[in-house]
């Protein structure tokens, strides 16, 4: 089996860099085409008063002013190239606002993918306490496959 698209959920984190590995090796393979690397900016999670506590414990805390200034894309753009950019011709780079879970399985229907690789735990902060995003892609992706990579 071949996927033409393979959807790459991708926060920074180890894991989401180890997926983006995972689905750049299906493309070696001649197992896939095209990958689509989203980014996900949930402006209202940010809100919540224990996002920059569970947010330091996950890792890293993102809401930054230097993070908050730069436009989603760029960022993207950057760390992708920085990480992966003798890979890069194969991607497609999308930063999208929402909820992770919810904009991840819509856009992968709205854009025709086959696959949607992501990594177990992130820098969703906010989302391992309250219940992970790739636990919420699984529960509401019944059509699509979905690969989780630890």
């Amino acid at each position: 089996m071949s996927y033409k698209k393979i959807l790459v959920a991708y926060d920074k984190s180890e894991q989401a860099k180890r997926a983006l590995a995972a689905a750049l090796e299906l493309v070696e393979a001649g197992l896939g085409q095209r990958i689509l690397v989203v980014s996900v900016y949930d402006a209202e999670a940010e809100q919540d008063p224990t996002f920059e506590i569970a947010s330091l414990m996950a890792g890293g805390l993102i809401n930054d002013a230097a993070t908050a200034k730069k436009p989603l894309i760029s960022e993207l753009e950057e760390t992708v190239e920085a990480e992966f950019g003798d890979k890069r011709e194969c991607m497609e780079l999308m930063a999208l606002r929402g909820k992770p879970a919810e904009v991840i399985v819509n856009t992968a229907k709205d854009m025709n993918c086959d696959l949607i690789v992501m990594g177990s735990r992130g820098l969703g902060a906010i989302q391992a306490v309250l219940g992970s995003v790739s636990t919420a892609v699984l529960r509401n992706c019944a059509d699509l496959p979905v690969l989780v990579t630890h």
